[in-house]
């Protein structure tokens, strides 16, 4: 009975916590590649804190540095997707008198369309963040 009631009383404390919100787009699109994650939050919140004391060497360099991380998780996210699509793209030629898939190919197939937009997203972030991928 009292595990019950701990249970219970843990399970209202977590659904009554506030939800946490990305306000800034590009944070936004980064979540949509990443998911919402803590250090998605985190920097969020670096930003308004930025916004807030645009002249204070803190806030601009704490915001920096989890610009640069998130960065490089865009860069593995990419590297990933990419190997996907390509491993799916060998699979497709294969089945299909080797054949290239086009993009109606790509579009019929659920779980490769989405890939594929998380691959141009990633590409969109990446030249927003003035990265160049040379492959």
């Amino acid at each position: 009975m009292l595990h019950q009631k701990v249970v219970v009383l843990a399970t209202l404390y977590y659904t009554d916590q506030p939800r946490k919100e990305i306000t800034t787009k590009l944070r936004k699109n980064i979540a949509k590649l990443m998911g919402e994650t803590d250090e998605v939050y985190q920097l969020d919140q670096a930003r308004k804190d930025l916004k807030c004391h645009p002249k204070s060497p803190y806030f601009v360099e704490k915001y920096e540095d989890l610009l640069v991380q998130m960065h490089t998780k865009i860069l593995a996210q990419h590297s990933s997707l990419k190997k996907d699509h390509s491993k799916w793209e060998k699979e497709y030629c294969l089945k299909h008198d080797f054949h290239e898939p086009t993009l109606s190919d790509v579009k019929g197939n659920k779980e490769q369309y989405a890939v594929y937009k998380k691959i141009i997203l990633c590409n969109e972030l990446l030249k927003y963040c003035q990265i160049t991928i040379h492959l």
